[in-house]
């Protein structure tokens, strides 16, 4: 009976992660465990105290990122959960939903010399070692949050995803702060050695909406205007890499 007892009380201790949809998890487990998730991922906002909705008492100062109510949590911070369970010596197992898949996703066909093969093929300039990895975890995993400082080479890892995607036969969409800066993406797409005429389209006022090329570089003000009636003609291009190229042996 105690053997049973204790094997139940394991069984409570587990995390069960499940993609909702492109955007949130859904956490199944205990409310005391929700509650653990709930408190961990609750920051404060620095200098909240002088904004008018905290002055007016609308708001409490804190950003949550874990709804304790419904166990939902953005999909980019699934390595940050899975962190937090091993620290805190909880059990996870990933559940898989038949339209999105499992939580966590691996590209077998990636391997680091291959990307740094990529990158060097498909610029002029030769990436540094930091760019190659941050690349191959993008690639690698499908998904991922990179941090990356002033005149650190944003454009060039960004253009090394977009490459591959639209070798793939993807469409991409790249969002930037300005306009300013989605023209010189463009030109540094163009720098690097792309064709960017023929695959890239830049959406902001005055710009053309609707477009065949794989690839938008716009703001997010602009696309928020357009709208979803706004959607991309389905392209077929003739330069698509074989997968092998990607995996070193």
């Amino acid at each position: 009976m105690l053997l049973n007892i204790w094997g139940l009380l394991q069984d409570m201790d587990n995390i069960i992660i499940q993609k909702k949809n492109e955007i949130y998890l859904k956490v199944k487990t205990e409310p005391h465990i929700h509650q653990e998730l709930f408190d961990y991922f609750t920051f404060d906002v620095p200098g909240a105290k002088f904004m008018p909705q905290y002055r007016s008492k609308y708001w409490d100062g804190k950003i949550r990122l874990y709804s304790n109510h419904t166990g939902e949590i953005y999909v980019g911070l699934l390595d940050k959960l899975i962190s937090w369970a091993k620290k805190s010596d909880y059990s996870v197992e990933f559940e898989d939903n038949k339209f999105y898949g499992l939580p966590f996703e691996e590209n077998e066909m990636i391997s680091l010399e291959g990307v740094s093969d990529y990158m060097n093929r498909i610029s002029k300039y030769k990436p540094r070692d930091y760019q190659v990895s941050a690349v191959y975890d993008a690639l690698k995993y499908n998904r991922k949050l990179l941090i990356s400082p002033t005149a650190s080479g944003k454009s060039l890892m960004i253009y090394s995803i977009v490459r591959y995607f639209t070798e793939k036969e993807k469409n991409t969409l790249v969002v930037v702060p300005t306009t300013s800066l989605v023209e010189q993406m463009y030109k540094d797409f163009e720098d690097y050695g792309w064709d960017v005429e023929k695959y890239c389209h830049k959406i902001y006022s005055g710009k053309e909406k609707n477009t065949n090329k794989n690839v938008v570089i716009t703001t997010w003000q602009s696309i928020y205007k357009i709208g979803r009636a706004h959607v991309w003609t389905p392209v077929t291009r003739s330069s698509r890499m074989p997968s092998s190229a990607w995996k070193k042996k």
